[in-house]
């Protein structure tokens, strides 16, 4: 007796396309037994060994670089906001001290925040590929990846105009 062929399953992210039957040496009369490639359906394989994938089986990376990406301009905002209400005399010189420890302290995660940002966006870029549009998130490592390059540029435009001015 002859055993069946076995062919891996089409990955295909499209469902319109009809998946094409497995191509083998063996005769045409023998019967073609489809085996998913990792466990779970072909258009939305599980990521093994990962922790990409949270309870709700969305993209969870995409939200840690979106959070990640807003730290660093949420420290310089409110650097600048306090520099400004105490110029304006809207607060007490005492009272920027709150705003330079919060600033301070969010400023100095924020350099290993935007990088965090820019990696995780481009890894949830990436494994958008294994989930659903809606499920994806990709809006999120979108706006976090962009967040993260326009704050390291405005981190190293504000290092190389302390460098250039012998600060």
């Amino acid at each position: 007796m002859t055993r069946p062929t076995f062919a891996p399953m089409s990955m295909s992210m499209e469902p319109s396309q009809p998946a094409q039957p497995a191509r083998s040496n063996a005769s045409s009369d023998l019967p073609t037994v489809r085996v998913p490639m990792s466990p779970g359906d072909a258009n939305n394989p599980p990521i093994s060994g990962s922790n990409t994938v949270g309870a709700s089986g969305r993209n969870i990376l995409a939200l840690i670089s979106l959070i990640a990406s807003v730290i660093f301009p949420l420290a310089v905002a409110i650097n600048v906001l306090g520099a400004v209400a105490v110029a304006n005399h809207v607060i007490p010189h005492r009272a920027m001290a709150t705003f330079a420890i919060i600033g301070g302290g969010l400023g100095t995660i924020g350099i290993p925040a935007m990088l965090t940002a820019i990696v995780t966006g481009h890894v949830a870029l990436v494994i958008a590929k294994c989930f659903s549009r809606p499920a994806a998130r990709r809006w999120m490592a979108i706006v976090g990846l962009v967040l993260g390059y326009l704050s390291l540029l405005a981190f190293g435009a504000v290092m190389a105009l302390f460098i250039l001015s012998g600060f």
